[in-house]
């Protein structure tokens, strides 16, 4: 199955969850998640890419904000800085993106779907070996964010691909859930967890990540 029917299917689960939702009693308190709350949050993500024998993580650390602009849009920004090392070959990437999420509130829940464009800067270096190579990436994502009690569980689909030439560029499907927790007024935790399928390589990946957030 390629990356478009995965997404297709994965919004089409989507939609079915809404669905189900829809015939249960509405929930009043959706202040456990992250759609229409103004914060800033930074995070840590290890990739561990498979079909690796040895020294397989990719790390990330990530700088964000989001900001509700109405009662169904949301605007952020984040950057990401990445390190890669492996068989003496290191790789290091900047990405600066910005996106705009839209949602409903539905019995409770929140379907959404967002959009987002940025730029990405990766050098690599080896043994006599250095390149760089900069270009543009563009992304949709969609989900539904479900508060169970005091926790957000939210299931999701994201799909990323960038503007370069079809021999260089890549395009890479995400499915997997986040999770976040209020656990004062002001202060959050949150665990994403998703399987990382890039479409004509073996490079697929398992990723996790943890973090905070500050409300402001």
């Amino acid at each position: 199955m390629n990356l478009t029917k995965k997404f297709s299917l994965a919004l089409t689960i989507v939609a079915a969850a809404c669905l189900v939702h829809a015939d249960e009693p509405a929930s009043t308190d959706t202040s456990a998640g992250t759609l229409g709350q103004r914060y800033a949050e930074l995070s840590f993500t290890n990739q561990v890419i498979e079909h690796v024998s040895s020294n397989n993580n990719y790390y990330y650390g990530e700088l964000g904000a989001n900001v509700p602009v109405t009662k169904f849009l949301d605007l952020g920004g984040n950057y990401t800085y990445g390190w890669f090392n492996h068989l003496g070959q290191s790789l290091r990437s900047n990405l600066g993106e910005a996106d705009a999420t839209a949602y409903v509130t539905c019995a409770g829940v929140k379907p959404f779907a967002a959009l987002d464009l940025g730029y990405q800067w990766d050098r690599t270096t080896a043994a006599n070996y250095f390149a760089r190579s900069e270009y543009a990436v563009w992304g949709m994502a969609a989900g539904i964010e479900i508060p169970v009690g005091p926790v957000a569980i939210t299931p999701f689909a994201d799909y990323g691909t960038d503007f370069r030439r079809s021999i260089a560029s890549t395009q890479d499907l995400d499915l997997g859930v986040k999770i976040n927790y209020w656990y004062n007024e002001r202060w959050a935790v949150f665990a994403n967890v998703y399987h990382e399928d890039v479409m004509h390589s073996s490079s697929d990946s398992f990723n996790w990540s943890l973090g905070l957030r500050r409300k402001f």
